[in-house]
């Protein structure tokens, strides 16, 4: 799974291909990622990393045990010349 924890303004300016947007910011955060399937891999990402980070550490105390960070977030992939969906 492919989760987007940016703002929707963010995530209709591009966002990786399948992403599931859960707003990092937004009061039911914990609770939308609380019915994401636990056994399945988590790939993480926001626009620079620090709130993927956060959300990487929601996730572990939630008890997902296979969860990735984009280290630099979408900006670092899109200087790597990445493809992002619009």
């Amino acid at each position: 799974m492919i989760v987007n924890v940016r703002t929707q303004s963010e995530y209709n300016q591009g966002h990786l291909h399948n992403a599931i947007l859960i707003d990092y910011n937004s009061s039911d955060f914990k609770s939308r990622l609380s019915k994401l399937d636990k056994t399945k891999a988590v790939f993480v990402y926001c626009a620079a990393g620090s709130r993927s980070h956060a959300a990487v550490n929601v996730l572990a105390g939630m008890g997902f045990n296979e969860i990735y960070d984009l280290q630099g977030g979408l900006s670092a992939w899109q200087q790597a010349k990445k493809p992002i969906t619009k």
